[in-house]
């Protein structure tokens, strides 16, 4: 049974859900199932992730003490989630004979879900009869599955395994030598549920291992082959575990995945990723052509004592010594020997030769005589250690310094000597950290915005309404451009009222601009987002934000060439409104947010000091803002084609 969407269940009474079935259900990503009676003979099974419901499903019938097992298909960015029942108790079932009493020496097991110590499921792979007992410790044993991604559940014991195909066990498996193969080009892979595997040597020449909630524990020797990353068939370790231990042997030719899973060895074994033979007990190694990590939105852990990169680790947290030859990008460490190149991440404290780089944000503790290059003009560096911060290349108009363990209310440069400058940062008249810039950035200005931001000129952005616009206020709907400092207007986080502390404004001619796009204001016609929505035409700059479905959401994000469009003005003026806090207004009736300051009241004129060319791109969001920013994803698609939808009626009601 598939399901398209997540409210596709929704009303829905499931019958006859049992072992074999599936319920696959596009759009949401579930990580645990659990179930409950409702009534006599009904009840709901729960889909969750991380501990939050993401779905819920009606079955008629009894499902006391079943084990439901949930598996994200890969890859797991498609947002799609099988649901499967295991027959039998998960961990129990019927125990198999120890010492492989079965009559048959190789056993095959013949299909479907069940239990491994059920005997009815397996067969005599020399004769092909049925055998008396399930396979144990003395036995060979192999499962070939071909349709669909069969679960097999409760406790299993063998000499040797062979898996083909896809599958999900659930229980506790424990083999000598496990070789997983594949049958046919698909490439899937076996998948430990929430159980545990032992295996004394494991072979995986391609069709990959996948620890959903369970753990593959390694200890004896482990190959696994070489995997193309960007298809199925790759070692997937997601919230589970993959360990090398008592003395094993790990090596894993192809990418490993962590998602949010943890691989790990102890001291006495050996992990390796990669082509190369160079790895030593105790040390997870990964080499030159190895890749190991998680996405950024979905961070796994990788830990033993020590941890030697020579290739790509990225988005995990690492946990033991840590020492980079390659590439670390948006990891977390406590520190690193770093004589390869880091990127982004959290980092307590970087030593060595290496070279250090920020693109989106790195937030960095002890680096003293390091160097950090700021390689766009967007770019985020936290500093936790500012008195032992490193030398600072690259930094441009647009990158953002942000101090933690000190509060500074003021920057002042000076150059040194060599191309050297120093950037003293003061709170009043004492200084709390100096930080070493290469570059010369004389007759530069450097500001300090809210919560110990450095930034150059211009800062962070301000949104802005034009001249004319209408805002809600105690005394009705007044222009932009004729509020005054003590005005009260209407919001909406929490409704009610609140006094204008402070208006900016500021007059461009776009065409002069150096970056005209950016301040070129936004028409949204009357009418866009429903009746009276808003009221009238409405012209803000590209980066103010909307209020709608609880998120803001910049309007140039939602530019569609007809509803909402730039417009073409030889000149603008832009006025901002400063409540107390951050809040959302209604202009011509839509919910649009209020200032925010960032350090850029230097932008506008009512201070006497302007920005010749400011710039209004969205560049940072302080923690003060009144509610969550979103700039990608469903929510702003859907409303793009909710505005195409709503603009297409009305052309259709023009026309008749």
């Amino acid at each position: 049974m598939a399901i398209a969407s997540t409210h596709a269940l929704d009303g829905l009474v499931l019958e006859g859900f049992g072992p074999g079935n599936s319920i696959l259900e596009d759009g949401l990503i579930a990580t645990d199932a659990s179930w409950s009676a409702t009534g006599d003979g009904i009840g709901t099974v729960t889909l969750t992730r991380n501990g939050t419901i993401v779905t819920t499903a009606t079955l008629a019938g009894t499902y006391d003490g079943a084990t439901f097992v949930v598996l994200p298909l890969q890859p797991t960015w498609q947002s799609s989630t099988a649901l499967y029942l295991a027959e039998g108790t998960f961990g129990a079932g019927n125990a198999p004979p120890s010492a492989g009493v079965a009559t048959a020496d190789a056993l095959g097991w013949v299909g479907g879900a069940g239990d491994w110590g059920d005997a009815t499921h397996w067969r005599d792979l020399v004769t092909g009869g049925s055998v008396a007992a399930a396979p144990g410790i003395g036995n060979t044993a192999t499962i070939a599955l071909q349709d669909g991604a069969n679960v097999l559940s409760g406790q299993g014991e063998a000499a040797s395994l062979s898996l083909f195909g896809q599958m999900i066990l659930s229980g506790n498996v424990t083999t000598g030598t496990l070789t997983l193969g594949d049958l046919g080009s698909s490439g899937r892979p076996v998948v430990w549920q929430g159980g545990t595997l032992v295996a004394g040597e494991l072979d995986v020449p391609w069709g990959g291992v996948w620890a959903h909630g369970g753990m593959v524990s390694i200890a004896g020797t482990a190959s696994v082959g070489n995997v193309d990353i960007s298809v199925p068939g790759n070692t997937w370790i997601e919230t589970g575990t993959l360990a090398a231990v008592s003395g094993g042997t790990l090596h894993i030719g192809g990418p490993v995945s962590l998602a949010a899973g943890l691989i790990t060895l102890d001291d006495a074994s050996v992990l390796e990723i990669g082509s190369g033979t160079t790895a030593t007990a105790g040390t997870l190694t990964v080499d030159a052509d190895g890749w190991i990590g998680s996405g950024s939105w979905h961070v796994g852990t990788i830990a033993g004592s020590a941890i030697r990169n020579a290739g790509t680790i990225a988005f995990a947290t690492l946990e033991g010594d840590v020492a980079n030859l390659g590439l670390l990008q948006g990891v977390t460490a406590q520190a690193v020997r770093n004589d390869g190149t880091v990127v982004d991440g959290v980092i307590g404290q970087v030593t060595g030769t290496g070279r250090i780089e920020v693109a989106d944000t790195l937030e960095l503790g002890a680096a003293a005589e390091q160097h950090v290059a700021f390689q766009d003009d967007s770019a985020t560096l936290v500093l936790t250690a500012p008195d032992q911060a490193p030398v600072l290349d690259g930094f441009i108009r647009g990158d953002r310094i942000i101090l933690k363990s000190v509060i500074a209310t003021a920057a002042t440069y000076a150059p040194t000597s060599d191309g050297m400058g120093r950037l003293d940062l003061l709170n009043g008249d004492t200084m709390v950290a100096s930080l070493t810039l290469s570059g010369d950035y004389t007759g530069q200005t450097f500001y300090m915005g809210g919560s110990n931001v450095v930034t150059l000129a211009p800062p962070a952005p301000p949104p802005c309404f034009v001249t004319g616009t209408l805002i809600r206020t105690r005394r009705g709907e007044v222009p932009v451009d004729a509020l005054q400092v003590g005005d009260e207007v209407a919001t909406r986080l929490p409704l009610g009222f609140r006094p204008i502390r402070w208006i900016g404004r500021r007059t461009l001619r776009p065409g002069a601009h150096p970056d005209p796009a950016a301040v070129r204001p936004i028409r949204i016609r009357a009418g866009a987002f429903g009746r009276t929505l808003p009221r009238r035409d409405l012209l803000l700059s590209p980066d103010h934000a909307l209020y709608l479905d609880d998120v803001l959401i910049p309007v140039k994000l939602l530019v569609d060439g007809d509803a909402i469009a730039p417009v073409d003005l030889p000149q603008v003026t832009y006025w901002h409104v400063e409540l107390d806090q951050h809040d959302v207004l209604l202009a011509e009736g839509l919910p649009a947010e209020s200032y925010l300051d960032a350090g850029d009241r230097h932008a506008f004129g009512e201070d006497g000091i302007v920005t010749l060319h400011p710039r209004f791109g969205w560049l940072a969001r302080d923690a003060e803002s009144c509610a969550p920013l979103v700039v990608t994803g469903r929510v702003i698609a859907r409303l793009r084609a909710d505005l195409g939808r709503r603009a297409a009626r009305q052309r259709a009601r023009l026309c008749r």
